[in-house]
């Protein structure tokens, strides 16, 4: 199983996650090129060489078997756009509060950590968590924010790869294989228009599950990773892996 983080991010995201889903796999959590401990994003840089370094990666740690891939955020085009080059070689896919499916969602505003002090920064990167990434103020841990700062300060290639709405949606109509989709009820990019996905999804990619967890926001599987967990075992409890 391969476990693909989001932007400004690493394989930190998934921290809560480890333990249980390697109770079934072995599990995979590449930093991408730019994030985390991982050498820069080549140039010129677009969806297609960054899925196509992590493709070469899996092809060399796991050469031969059946694949899992599960994609947070932004690493959910990655994901998408991994499965549509191994193509024959994944089994399935999992995208938590993914984007890019020609949806509508929302941009929320982040506040700048330039310049702040060591107190005000993780004061800030406590508030940006609140305003994107997970709902509950009150679950915002020292432990999340030291996540966010240290993903934060060792990103460098951020928003360096050219978007467009539907890159996600794009990979995915090219796919024969089970697609799951999970948000949290509370995600600051879909507050608002989640009821409006499942009806959607459904007709664009039929035969895709499509859950939302109450009450959690963006990070879901961070922020509430029991609920994320039974969620992953209903999903992939019939493979004998």
């Amino acid at each position: 199983m391969i476990l693909i983080h989001g932007n400004y991010g690493s394989w930190r995201h998934w921290s809560r996650n480890i333990a249980e889903l390697g109770r079934r796999y072995t599990v995979y959590m590449p930093d991408l090129p730019g994030f985390g401990d991982s050498g820069p994003m080549p140039e010129p840089t677009s969806i297609e060489s960054l899925a196509e370094i992590v493709a070469q990666g899996i092809e060399a740690i796991v050469p031969h078997g059946l694949i899992s891939l599960l994609g947070f955020s932004y690493g959910s085009v990655v994901a998408g756009w991994v499965a549509r080059r191994l193509s024959q070689r994944v089994e399935r896919i999992m995208l938590v509060g993914g984007i890019g499916l020609r949806l509508p969602r929302n941009w929320p505003e982040l506040m700048a950590v330039r310049s702040l002090s060591e107190e005000q920064l993780r004061g800030t990167h406590a508030d940006n968590l609140e305003r994107l990434m997970i709902a509950d103020r009150n679950l915002i841990t020292e432990e999340a924010v030291d996540i966010q700062l240290t993903n934060v300060t060792k990103s460098r290639a951020g928003n360096r790869v050219p978007w467009r709405e539907g890159l996600l949606a794009d990979a995915l109509e090219t796919l024969s294989v089970p697609i799951h989709f999970i948000w949290g009820e509370r995600d600051a990019l879909v507050a608002g228009h989640l009821p409006c996905y499942r009806a959607a999804l459904e007709t664009m990619f039929p035969g895709c599950t499509v859950d939302i967890i109450p009450r959690a926001g963006h990070w879901v599987q961070f922020e509430s990773p029991d609920e994320f967990h039974i969620l992953w075992r209903r999903h992939f409890a019939s493979e004998g892996n």
